[in-house]
């Protein structure tokens, strides 16, 4: 899209680049193709469509918008697709805005909890210029919750107003998407073009991409942050926050199963200034590459907003060298960007086509596009899918293919979406800019056939046995089976070169059928209790482990009693609640009587845990949101006790450790004088709804009298020492799952 773009999409780049690997071929540039890509079908001639999304009943919805002076009204359509996600020929309007209406609805999406008995969706809207002359007003964007008809139904849809006075101006409130955190992540364009013009400027929650608990708004939520309005997104308990900023024009975004958040940046109109200001000149003119970005939380995307005291574009110029794509060459040399702009995690679009990119999904279905991104490219005409490495990172780019694995085309395709079963995808074209002409809603049937891998599965989770100390006349099974059709290949290895496992792999075989593995020790080990795993891979179909107990009995131990609590564990969940493996033993020698078993929270919230069965050493634990839990197993025996410790840390995606500094006021004092401790930390924010930062000041083994600190869970407290000597002090940092920990030594001395 060029000229005067309808500002929900965006202005669009132009240009031709390079492809430059593979997605429906393999390898590189030249490769041969492994399958055929996708049928094209035209669904429909509606124009002006923005954004669609297979709802939970099976059937396609698309909104589209009345734009200009266009005949006609901005509408939901639903088209209706059989059981295997083809079109199945008819349609339904199940909103109409009406024709004189200024209402352009451009981001829609269903929510977590909706069924096809209860079809909830979330809906952005915008304002056309339909109307009006010069700007609409710059508050215009607002979030509905509609609740839908079931197809056939005659109850009209109905709509809540939960979140109103987004800023609108040049972009406005684009697409809408829900992470798997429940919480909905909204792209909010920049009301300029490129950071300052005289009748407009950003604000606060422009050129970003926002976070929404829209879980805990109560009625209408009022976001307006200028022009009167007081919102504050920095507020530690802001239902709607900022979570990626200094992005002019995302007009989708999804996450990933990879746990990361993806979305691209329209960057390409050339007419506009940036404004000077944090010491940062003025630039005009200036058109800075488009690029896929990885987004994370407190990162900056190189777009300036003064609202923010964000004021460099893109990474400046630091050097008189080659500063990369990302530099800006009218800035004078010197020109640092923020510490919060990564250019490695963002990746430069604009040469393979610069085709304005838009609607954006993670391809989820088996085979080769699989854990794909893929996005419409409106002015190139094309579908670009990309691969991401094990970091997330882009590492390959290639046109979507037909079935004559030829690169895709469709006219101004804005977005897409993909059958949550089938793999087909779907695409709405608004046609060429402003009124949409040529537009259309297609069908894309996926022509690869799809393929059902099956996933391993052990029994029992945790093999326990008992031998003598040097002895190998010990010897355990497990069983592996699928839960999908069988035949997938798989491999079993051993941490540990002393057990042996036999067969070493094989076929998955159905649950009735499943493999039996022996297990056997190849030498004897020594006194105590040993934790080797088992690992059963099965490639793409996924990997499991199981965990072996092996309790070696000293000769001269004949009444013995031990508990395990197994392996620590440590999470990173991309949604909640997690399940996880708890693979606790209890041995006790024969004859010695009854043991009673329990596991408990020792510390962590217990309420945010649930035991499948707590009176199992081998269950699991669900637990309801982050955090660092140490869960206790005790076992009784009679009289006798035992009880073992296992740490569970369950993280969310992106989440690093709090840095920490703290400092003494003093080296040295007197016995009884008091030292002041300071502790500074900064944190990522993650995870973000454990209330903060958290301190701990203790005592670190040196010193032989009592201390005494004013406050030791504040982040600044006093210590006084009871006695004379060396002592060193501690704080610990936490963010509720992740801890920094820093040590300062002070000198107490007699008066």
């Amino acid at each position: 899209m060029s000229g005067r773009i309808l500002r929900a999409v965006g202005r669009a780049a132009l240009g031709v680049g390079c492809v430059v690997a593979a997605a429906l071929v393999v390898g590189v540039c030249g490769a041969a193709s492994v399958a055929p890509g996708f049928r094209l079908e035209r669904m429909d001639g509606r124009i002006q469509n923005t954004a669609c999304e297979v709802g939970p009943d099976g059937h396609l919805y698309v909104v589209s918008m009345n734009y200009h002076d266009r005949t006609g009204s901005a509408r939901l359509t639903r088209y209706l697709l059989d059981a295997e996600g083809r079109p199945a020929g008819g349609m339904e309007v199940v909103h109409d805005w009406g024709a004189d209406s200024a209402a352009q609805p451009i981001g829609l999406a269903f929510d977590p909890e909706a069924t096809s008995e209860n079809l909830v969706a979330w809906i952005a809207l915008g304002e056309s210029l339909q109307g009006h002359s010069g700007w609409s007003d710059p508050w215009a964007g607002r979030i509905y919750r509609a609740r839908l008809p079931a197809h056939g139904s005659t109850i009209p849809a109905r709509f809540e107003l939960k979140i109103t006075n987004l800023p609108h101006a040049f972009h406005t409130v684009n697409d809408i998407s829900f992470g798997p955190d429940g919480r909905l992540y909204i792209c909010v364009g920049s009301t300029t073009t490129l950071g300052w013009e005289p009748h407009m400027t950003e604000q606060l929650l422009s050129g970003a991409i926002l976070q929404a608990e829209v879980r805990r708004i109560e009625g209408v939520l009022d976001v307006k942050t200028g022009d009167g309005g007081d919102y504050n997104p920095f507020a530690p308990d802001a239902p709607v926050r900022l979570h990626g900023t200094a992005i002019r024009q995302a007009y989708d975004c999804v996450w990933h199963p990879n746990g990361r958040l993806y979305a691209c940046s329209n960057q390409n109109d050339v007419n506009g200034q940036t404004g000077a200001g944090g010491g940062i000149p003025d630039v005009r003119n200036a058109r800075p590459p488009e690029y896929l970005a990885i987004i994370e939380r407190g990162k900056t995307y190189g777009f300036p907003n003064a609202a923010r005291g964000e004021f460099v574009l893109m990474g400046g110029n630091p050097t008189d060298g080659d500063d990369g794509w990302t530099e800006i060459d009218s800035y004078p040399v010197g020109i640092q960007p923020p510490a919060t702009f990564d250019a490695s995690l963002m990746h430069r679009i604009d040469d393979i086509g610069g085709g304005s990119a838009n609607g954006i999904i993670a391809y989820r279905a088996s085979g080769v596009l699989r854990g794909r991104v893929i996005t419409c490219f409106y002015s190139a005409h094309r579908i670009y899918t990309f691969t991401v490495g094990d970091d997330g990172r882009v590492i390959d780019r290639e046109p979507l293919r037909d079935d004559k694995e030829e690169p895709l085309r469709i006219d101004h395709p804005l977005d897409l979406c993909e059958h949550p079963t089938r793999g087909h995808l779907y695409v709405a074209a608004y046609g060429k800019q402003d009124k949409g002409d040529g537009g259309a809603v297609y069908f894309l049937e996926r022509t690869e056939p799809l393929s059902s891998l099956p996933a391993p599965r052990i029994e029992p989770l945790v093999v326990q046995g008992e031998v003598g100390e040097g002895r190998t006349d010990w010897s355990g099974e497990f069983r592996v089976y699928s839960t999908g059709d069988p035949g997938q290949r798989y491999t079993v290895t051993s941490s540990v070169d002393w057990l042996e496992v036999t067969p070493a792999g094989g076929a998955l075989a159905a649950e009735g059928e499943g493999h039996e593995h022996q297990l056997r020790l190849a030498r004897g080990v020594a006194a105590g209790t040993h934790y080797p795993e088992i690992t059963v891979d099965a490639g793409e179909a996924g990997t499991r482990t199981v965990t072996v107990h092996l309790h070696v009995v000293s000769r001269a131990d004949q009444e013995y009693f031990t508990v395990s609590a197994g392996n620590s564990r440590e999470v990173t969940a991309g949604e909640f609640p997690v399940t996880v493996a708890l693979n606790g033993a209890v041995m006790s020698a024969a004859g010695s009587g009854a043991v009673r078993v329990g596991w408990e929270v020792e510390s962590g919230e217990g309420r945010d845990i649930r035991f499948s069965d707590p009176e199992m050493p081998a269950t699991t634990a669900t637990v309801q949101r982050p955090g660092r839990y140490v869960l206790r197993l005790a076992a009784r025996r009679g009289t006798e006790t035992r009880q073992a410790r296992a740490t569970l840390l369950i993280d969310v995606p992106g989440n690093e450790p709090p840095t920490l500094k703290i400092a003494a006021d003093k080296e040295e004092i007197r016995v009884g004088d008091a030292v002041r401790l300071t502790a500074t930390a900064s944190d990522d924010g993650l995870p973000a709804d454990l209330g903060g930062l958290r301190y701990r000041w203790s005592r670190e083994g040196t010193g032989v009298g009592l201390v005494t600190f004013s406050a030791a869970e504040a982040a600044s407290t006093s210590a006084r020492f009871s006695e004379a000597g060396e002592y060193r002090l501690r704080c610990v940092v936490t963010d509720g799952v992740r801890e920094a920990h820093r040590e300062v030594v002070v000198r107490a001395r007699e008066r």
